[in-house]
């Protein structure tokens, strides 16, 4: 059995449906096939079933907080029983296969995926960003970020909000 490790850095929270949880393998591994086999040009089945892998998800801690109404979370999840949560947790996630190739196919790819791919809901408004915390890119790939000093918790949301706006106008 051969297997890899990551321990990842959260940039911003995951918005949660479900309590003491981060990133789901369900949502993960999916993503994670589809994006390997896109970069190999191997159509999706023939890459499942050439390069089969397991995902283990260890989460060490959590941190959580309710979502009030906001301009980036649409409808009040207040007083709601299914009401969600931002989720900050520090996550460790291995890999596990008998064919030492998909493991190695893991290891190229996961720090370019990672970074390109957000996770739970609203991820294509930033939320559920992660980094490994040994993040090596291809060559020619740019990352930009950016670090604002904020006065409350709440002022963050503020913060990605505009830069959401400036990014959807070409800014």
């Amino acid at each position: 059995m051969f297997e890899e490790s990551f321990n990842l850095i959260q940039h911003t929270p995951i918005i949660h449906f479900k309590p003491n949880t981060s990133i789901r393998t369900t949502e993960l591994k999916p993503a994670l096939n589809r994006f390997i086999s896109n970069k190999e040009h191997i159509p999706l089945e023939e890459f499942r079933k050439k390069y089969p892998f397991r995902v283990l998800i260890n989460t060490k801690s959590i941190d959580k907080g309710k979502i009030e109404r906001n301009m980036l979370f649409f409808g009040n999840m207040k007083n709601s029983e299914n009401a969600k949560e931002f989720v900050y947790a520090d996550v460790e996630i291995k890999f596990f296969s008998y064919k030492k190739e998909s493991i190695e196919l893991i290891k190229k790819y996961f720090d370019e995926f990672i970074t390109l791919y957000n996770f739970g809901t609203r991820k294509s408004k930033g939320f559920g960003s992660f980094t490994t915390n040994n993040i090596v890119l291809p060559k020619g790939k740019k990352v930009y970020s950016f670090e604002a000093s904020l006065k409350d918790d709440d002022e963050w949301i503020k913060y990605l909000g505009y830069f959401y706006k400036f990014l959807r106008q070409g800014i």
